[in-house]
């Protein structure tokens, strides 16, 4: 994908934007809706989705079309930000996980 300047400079700010404004998604999901060990969790597996499609438009078939590259790696930038971004709800609390709370978050994330 030959992007110009202006092009790459927008997706690495974009990016940043993206990544640390999302942990107030979290937060807000973790305390309406999920708990705070499902909201970590779940958010890891749409993070890999992201890596996947990023990982994607790089294929020589998508590169190829410029558009279709760069639509993908916009796709895939915005899942994975989502992903990371919601996971980062741990840095936000300084909550210490003694081995009761690490069973209690399996069990709550698992059912086990």
């Amino acid at each position: 994908m030959a992007l110009d300047i202006s092009s790459i400079q927008f997706s690495n700010t974009f990016n940043q934007f993206w990544c640390y404004v999302i942990p107030l998604l979290g937060a807000y999901i973790a305390d309406t809706y999920l708990g705070r060990y499902r909201t970590i969790m779940w958010p890891v597996g749409i993070a890999i989705v992201g890596h996947i499609i990023l990982t994607a438009s790089g294929a020589p078939g998508l590169l190829a079309e410029k558009s279709h590259a760069l639509a993908c790696f916009i796709i895939g930038l915005i899942i994975m930000g989502l992903g990371t971004g919601t996971s980062r709800l741990s840095n936000l609390s300084n909550n210490k996980l003694t081995r009761n709370r690490w069973l209690q978050a399996q069990h709550l994330a698992f059912g086990r």
